[in-house]
């Protein structure tokens, strides 16, 4: 999934779609803010593709709530989780796609990270 939804992959598309490149997430960030229509398409593409893997997700696994994180999300959450709920809806992905919870970390970017630290450090027994 990382290879169609990431930064790197939004950043792609919009080369793709622009015909320009961008030179990292925040400058996207600072062209969709300011209603640059190929930024809009790039990101209403990545909601599609989690849209895909969200209903993979959900058909395997069934969960209550998909929580999404990245650094791009830190500053196009609601955009994102906007357009891959729509996909969602728009598919008519399995019955239990709709009663998902789609959601950003509360914690951003570092929340695997945070993870995975304080995972390392219960097994260490610290």
């Amino acid at each position: 999934l990382g290879l169609y939804a990431s930064a790197t992959a939004l950043l792609n598309d919009y080369s793709e779609l622009s015909g320009s490149v961008c030179s990292d997430g925040h400058e996207l960030v600072r062209r969709y803010l300011g209603g640059d229509s190929h930024a809009s398409a790039a990101v209403e593409h990545l909601g599609l593709y989690l849209a895909r893997g969200i209903a993979t997700a959900v058909s395997l696994v069934a969960p209550e709530k998909i929580i999404l994180t990245g650094g791009i999300l830190d500053s196009l959450a609601q955009p994102v989780i906007a357009a891959t709920r729509k996909h969602l809806e728009l598919r008519r992905y399995p019955a239990a796609v709709p009663r998902v919870k789609v959601v950003p970390a509360e914690l951003g970017a570092k929340a695997g990270a945070l993870g995975a630290s304080l995972l390392r450090t219960a097994r260490s027994g610290g």
